[in-house]
């Protein structure tokens, strides 16, 4: 893609990078860039907008901050909180998992199930929730708002 294409395509997503800022961008004439400008880029690139930033596969080290360079991957990994076993994301992604994994063991109940397979379900089933209910508990005991429980488990239909 060219710079006036892309030019062109961030117009047509709302927000207008022109040719210019995108060949200094290109060229290293000007290093720095807006948040907006970044995402629009990244819509208009068809790419996480990590990437922009880290460029995975690309370049061997990128700098992190002043004077400090990682590969790309212990970047991105920084950047987005996954290399940090203990941080809120982690228990989002843990907490996100563990509801869609509950989601679809409430769904094998809808099927034909011997009276063993069943009782096995629903003890998956009642495990995973306490799982999902821990994560939420250490969520908001760090100060943060979890997300909304599954539907079926606040309806009642996913009591055990």
């Amino acid at each position: 893609m060219s710079a006036q294409q892309l030019a062109d395509r961030t117009r047509e997503l709302g927000l207008h990078v022109i040719r210019s800022v995108i060949a200094n961008l290109e060229n290293g004439r000007r290093d720095n860039i807006s948040v907006a400008e970044l995402v629009i880029l990244a819509r208009a690139l068809d790419v996480p907008p990590v990437l922009l930033l880290y460029p995975v596969g690309c370049e061997d080290t990128v700098e992190v901050s002043p004077g400090e360079q990682l590969p790309p991957w212990d970047a991105l990994q920084w950047f987005t909180g996954a290399s940090d076993q203990d941080s809120v994301i982690q228990l989002f992604g843990m907490y996100y998992a563990l509801a869609r994994d509950w989601s679809r063991t409430w769904s094998y109940l809808d099927r034909p199930l011997d009276d063993a397979q069943a009782a096995n379900m629903r003890g998956e089933l009642q495990r995973q929730e306490d799982a999902l209910l821990n994560v939420r508990e250490t969520i908001e005991a760090r100060g943060y708002k979890p997300p909304p429980l599954p539907r079926l488990m606040t309806a009642g239909d996913g009591d055990t």
